[in-house]
């Protein structure tokens, strides 16, 4: 057999290894996520030891993620996982848990039986928020994709956060997501305490 030959046979064999190997890191993903969704019913995160958790809410791109400690500063554009606020503090969660629009877990560190959301720091104490019809400023900059939905698919009409500007006080921050128009932030329910912030988030894969 002339080396030609060989080198042809070598580079289809490290093909043939190279998709066996991608075919196995997906079948392993897939595992990965069935025994995530198995273990958690309807819950939207499944945190491992070594920090890695797989997100299947709309409120960011589905896939895995990695968590992090929460730095001593919080500082806008951060990823971070949180617990939405309470029933009792806002009118708009209120809505949201009566009408099943959030995922809940018997296995869930936040009030409500709520599973955690990621979302991504808007804005900290000392900026200016506004929040519009058309959208959420911060310091006068408007967030793309950010128009509050005044009505629901069903037609009920949304709660959302009384319009005006506010400036963010200490030991809260407003978050927001451009994942959708439906998403679901501060624009609706408003500012939360920082003791919600759960931990940074990184994306690991996602699709």
């Amino acid at each position: 057999m002339d080396q030609t030959r060989i080198e042809k046979l070598r580079e289809a064999l490290a093909l043939t290894n190279e998709r066996n190997a991608a075919r196995e890191r997906k079948l392993a993903n897939l595992i990965y996520i069935a025994s995530a969704i198995a273990l958690l019913g309807v819950a939207g995160v499944a945190i491992n030891k070594s920090g890695i958790f797989i997100n299947i809410t709309t409120s960011m791109p589905v896939g895995f993620y990695e968590s992090q400690a929460l730095p001593g500063t919080i500082t806008p554009g951060m990823t971070v996982l949180l617990c939405p606020p309470s029933q009792e503090a806002s009118p708009a969660i209120k809505q949201a848990i009566k009408d099943n629009w959030l995922i809940k877990s018997n296995n869930t560190p936040c009030k409500n039986h709520l599973v955690p959301f990621l979302k991504n720091i808007a804005a900290v104490p000392g900026q200016k928020i506004s929040i519009k019809m058309s959208g959420i400023y911060v310091d006068g900059s408007k967030l793309s994709k950010t128009k509050i939905q005044p009505v629901a698919k069903n037609g009920e009409a949304i709660v959302h956060y009384p319009l005006g500007t506010y400036t963010v006080k200490p030991g809260q921050v407003w978050v927001w997501d451009n994942s959708s128009k439906w998403a679901y932030d501060s624009r609706y329910w408003g500012p939360i305490p920082v003791g919600n912030l759960i931990a940074l988030a990184s994306p690991v894969l996602t699709w």
